[in-house]
């Protein structure tokens, strides 16, 4: 059976001795240790959350500012086109008008050159029915002559 003696009070204390140092050494540094590295990762979770946080709302930043980038592109494409049409429009104006008026004044040097043709020919109208009476008065006084 159970002795009760000195030796079992000598083990208790031995017991409770060995537990005091155990926890003392041991125990509470681990603990600690725990209790470090628990608060550690949970800092290390709150700023894992906090960074994924920030990289959505900076992504939905950086999506909207892209939309707004695409969209002034497309109004400044829009833009230039219809500058570009308006240049062409009047470029193609100018052509045309300096096109019409070199027809004019092509129609009109055309006209002065006819006119002067038909002036001139009609003052060299005498000259030549002189001519060709004296040729033909020529040949039958020769053919006459003969």
């Amino acid at each position: 059976m159970l002795d009760i003696n000195i030796t079992l009070l000598i083990q208790l204390v031995n017991f409770i001795v060995t537990l005091v140092v155990l926890n003392f050494l041991l125990i509470k540094p681990i603990r600690g240790i725990i209790r470090k590295r628990r608060d550690l990762a949970s800092g290390m979770l709150a700023d894992a959350e906090t960074f994924t946080t920030e990289a959505a709302q900076k992504l939905k930043e950086y999506e909207a500012s892209l939309a707004r980038a695409r969209e002034e592109a497309a109004l400044a494409r829009e833009a230039s086109k219809n500058e570009a049409h308006i240049a062409e429009a009047a470029i193609l104006e100018t052509a045309r008008k300096d096109a019409l008026d070199f027809l004019n004044a092509s129609r009109e040097e055309t006209k002065n050159a006819i006119t002067q043709a038909m002036a001139d020919m009609d003052a060299r109208i005498p000259d030549l029915a002189q001519m060709a009476v004296n040729r033909l008065l020529g040949k039958s006084a020769r053919t006459s002559a003969s």
